[in-house]
Parts: structure tokens; C-alpha cells; sequence
């Protein structure tokens, strides 16, 4: 009753005040003071368990003694309580997220960026190609619907590698939405890739386009420095503050180190963006160069030996790179994630196709 439960005070342990009237209903009082209403009971299948009613001060202890009496009342008729508030949980989470675009945002999205290194990328992919498919349920994304897509993909040209990473992706979603029971089951597990060509043709750089390619660098930087030259004279004949000069520094900007150093070691284009100092040993014997697994595509940490050519990049590179820990730092200090523009200029300048 209400004035059993205010003559109540707190011990230097947690203690039960159980009910006279209804078995298994009880009120535990905390060290501080905190009181919470519980129902204990024996499940069907013969174990002990209890579950939380609410705090005193939300519920009284007459609406306390109600909710004991209802689940007295299942218990009664062999429903387990708890089990049957999980399912309604559960039920709910499911209707929260039972359609594409809000399982991502609620649920995969907050995970995926926290726990995969391509989450992003992957949640980008499926919001491009399947946009059809957000406001859709999870459970009616049928196999018929991709591989229709797929048909028309294939006749626009796509190649067959691309189309298969792009449902990898919506896979790979719908695969944490049964892992969470959010679905019962994959909606797309019997859906089959495309057959691709596991040996493609891989495009190397001949000798004569890596000339081009080199002379095509020199002549940006030439260029560049003449460009600053002049505009820093305009500005001393009319009283301006100059620009910096570009005299002493080794590269203009990050494209030409970036090319020398790949040409060089074979780093892939993640893993030139991501690399610092710290993966650099100037002082071994031969000097090695460390790319860190969770930056490598295979996930494999491995070591490249610098040639002499990588070893001078580097070099010139650290006489000037300041504060950064990013050997090629981009805006605000952070990674580059693309160098499409630059790059697709340079090929063009050097003549070079499909590389």
C-alpha cells in the first residue's frame, strides 16, 4: 500500500518488500533510495525470472499491483511475460525498420560507419542504384526485381563486375537486417551474381607513355612556377603583397609525388592517400615503406622496399611537410579521397587512354 511503501527506508543493501496478496509481486528498495516494482514468476519451462514493472514514483502502487495481476493472470494460463513483451519489441523494431531506406538510418547506417571501413560507400552505392527500392519493405525485395535490374543494367552497358558489386552492397545490408531480426530471412540469398572474367586484362604503362606521362609532370610544374612568377611581378608593380614563392619548394602540389611514388611502389590509390610518416623507416639498411592493414584492399599489412627514385620523392617530400602526419595531406589536414581532376587532365595533356 501507499503507506507501507513511505515507512519504507533504505538499508546499506538492496532488499525485497514482497506482497501479501499476489504471489511473486514485490517492490525492491536500492541503497539510495530508488524503489522498483518487479514481478517474479516460473516460466513453462520451469525457471525463475522476474521483470521490471516500473519505478515508484512512475507507477503507484495500485497500478504496480494491476500490471502484477495481468501477468499473474498469463503466467496462470502458461504465457511467459517476458517473452511476450521481447516479441512485442521486437515487433516493434521490425515495423521502425521494415522499410529500406529507414533500416539504414535507423539501424545500419550508425553501425556501418563505426565498423566497416567501406560502410559509407556501401550505404552511398545503394541509395545511387537502387533508389527504386528505399520506400520499399525489406521482406518484398524479391529476386525477380534485381535481376530485372540487372537485365536492363547489362543493356545500358554496365559491366558485369560493377553490376555484382553493386548488389554485394544491397546484400550486405540485408544481411544485417535478419542477423538483428528485423527479417526473418534474406529476401536475395538465392540470387546469383553475374559470371565475370576472374582474370581481366590488366593495362600496363609502356615505356613510351611513362615518358610522356614524366615529361607531361615537368612541363605542369614549369608551368605553374612561370604562372606564379609572373603574377607575383604584377603584383610588386602595383604595391601588392606577393604570393609565396614557389622557388624552394620540391613539388607544386600533391599530383606529381603522388605519381612518382606510385610508379614506384605499387601503392593502390586508398592506400597513397591514408599513408603517414609514422609507415615510413628512412633508416633500415634498405628503406621500407609499412601499409597498414585496415588501409590495404586485402586487409594485409605489408612492406615495400624504396628504390632509389621513391626514396627521393619521400625525401623532399618531409623536408617540407610541416605538421601533417599524412605524407599527402588534402583539405584541413584530412585524406584525399579523389584526384579524378587532376588526374583526368594529365592524361589528357599526355596523350594516354584507358589508363
Amino acid at each position: 500500500t501507499n503507506r507501507a511503501v513511505k515507512e519504507l527506508t533504505p538499508q546499506k543493501k538492496p532488499y525485497d518488500v514482497r506482497d501479501t496478496e499476489i504471489k511473486g509481486f514485490l517492490l525492491r528498495v536500492q541503497p539510495t533510495g530508488s524503489m522498483t516494482y518487479y514481478f517474479a514468476y516460473i516460466t513453462p519451462d520451469g525457471r525463475r525470472t522476474r521483470f521490471s514493472l516500473g519505478k515508484h514514483g512512475t507507477l503507484t502502487p495500485m497500478q504496480a499491483r494491476d500490471a502484477a495481476m495481468r501477468n499473474a493472470g498469463k503466467v496462470a494460463q502458461g504465457i511467459d511475460p517476458q517473452a511476450e513483451k521481447k516479441k512485442a519489441r521486437i515487433a516493434r523494431e521490425q515495423a521502425k525498420s521494415s522499410h529500406l531506406n529507414t533500416f539504414i538510418s535507423s539501424k545500419y547506417e550508425p553501425w556501418a560507419i563505426n565498423h566497416k571501413k567501406t560502410g559509407a560507400d556501401t550505404i552511398q552505392r545503394v541509395k545511387r542504384c537502387f533508389p527504386f527500392l528505399l520506400d520499399r519493405k525489406l521482406e518484398a525485395i524479391d529476386k525477380w526485381t534485381i535481376e530485372s535490374w540487372c537485365s536492363k543494367r547489362k543493356r545500358q552497358g554496365i559491366s558485369a563486375a560493377t553490376i555484382n558489386r553493386d548488389i554485394t552492397a544491397l546484400r550486405s545490408i540485408l544481411s544485417k537486417a535478419v542477423e538483428w531480426e528485423v527479417i526473418d530471412k534474406h529476401p536475395l540469398g538465392r540470387l546469383k551474381l553475374l559470371p565475370v572474367d576472374i582474370s581481366p586484362k590488366v593495362r600496363y604503362l609502356l615505356e613510351d607513355e611513362e615518358t610522356r606521362l614524366m615529361e607531361t609532370l615537368e612541363a605542369r610544374e614549369a608551368r605553374k612556377r612561370a604562372e606564379r612568377d609572373r603574377a607575383n611581378k604584377w603584383r610588386r608593380l602595383r604595391g601588392l603583397s606577393e604570393y609565396p614563392s614557389l622557388e624552394s619548394s620540391p613539388y607544386l602540389d600533391h599530383l606529381m609525388p603522388m605519381v612518382v611514388l606510385s610508379i614506384h611502389t605499387g601503392l593502390r590509390r586508398g592506400e597513397l592517400f591514408n599513408l603517414r610518416w609514422q609507415d615510413i623507416d628512412f633508416h633500415l639498411e634498405i628503406p621500407m615503406l609499412t601499409v597498414v592493414g585496415r588501409h590495404a584492399k586485402n586487409g594485409k599489412t605489408r612492406h615495400i622496399p624504396l628504390n632509389e627514385d621513391a626514396l627521393l620523392v619521400l625525401s623532399q617530400m618531409r623536408a617540407s611537410k610541416g605538421d601533417s602526419e599524412l605524407v599527402f595531406p588534402g583539405k584541413n589536414g584530412r585524406p584525399f579521397d579523389n584526384v579524378k581532376k587532376s588526374w583526368s587532365k594529365l592524361m589528357k595533356d599526355a596523350n594516354i587512354d584507358h589508363f
